[in-house]
């Protein structure tokens, strides 16, 4: 084997463990219920939905995210909508009403995000507080107003992940010094301070 081969081989291999190094998930990703894979913003139950079909006054409103997921409009009844970007929803909902209105044109734009909570139990400050981004956990926490004077100052985060309970301990002194990852937290969580 050639200096040339083995030389070229190394930089393949160095090159395909970055690349796999790159695209594998990890704790440090923002939440991937709240983005999609080119940053658009994915759709919650409680946000609220700014509709606007063009010439018809009657189907522009702004409607809420139910808690099943859906939204109600006039002609097109219920649409799931959770876990769409607002691109995808306009496309969906052109597609409903092309059956009833000719050249009919869609637009939708998210009104308030109101499905990103986190919700704080124990010696913590505030109980739920609500985020339009992906928030970390020292930011979360923060934003919840810090621990009680009475904390230990230790953390917990209850997350559900495929319909199973996850449990993740967070040792907050670390954290503070950087020995443990800042986690972003994902809609939903229940942060428990002791």
């Amino acid at each position: 084997m050639s200096a040339t081969w083995r030389a070229a081989s190394w930089v393949a291999a160095v090159l395909f463990t970055a690349v796999a190094i790159a695209q594998s998930p990890t704790a440090d990703t923002p939440a991937k219920t709240s983005r999609s894979a080119s940053g658009d913003y994915r759709i919650g139950v409680e946000d609220s939905l700014a509709v606007s079909v063009w010439g018809e006054p009657d189907l522009t409103q702004t409607v809420s995210v139910r808690p099943d997921g859906k939204i109600t409009l006039p002609l097109v009844n219920d649409v799931a909508v959770v876990g769409m970007t607002p691109e995808e929803l306009r496309v969906r909902l052109t597609e409903l009403l092309s059956q009833y209105i000719k050249d009919v044109n869609v637009t939708v734009g998210v009104a308030a995000i109101n499905s990103f909570q986190v919700f704080f139990l124990g010696e913590c400050t505030n109980q739920v507080v609500k985020f339009t981004q992906p928030v970390r956990i020292l930011q979360a926490l923060a934003q919840a107003g810090g621990f009680t004077d009475y904390a230990k100052k230790a953390i917990q985060i209850v997350r559900e992940e495929n319909g199973r309970e996850r449990r993740i301990d967070v040792d907050y002194r670390r954290l503070l010094n950087g020995e443990e990852v800042n986690l972003y937290l994902k809609p939903g969580d229940l942060v428990i301070c002791k």
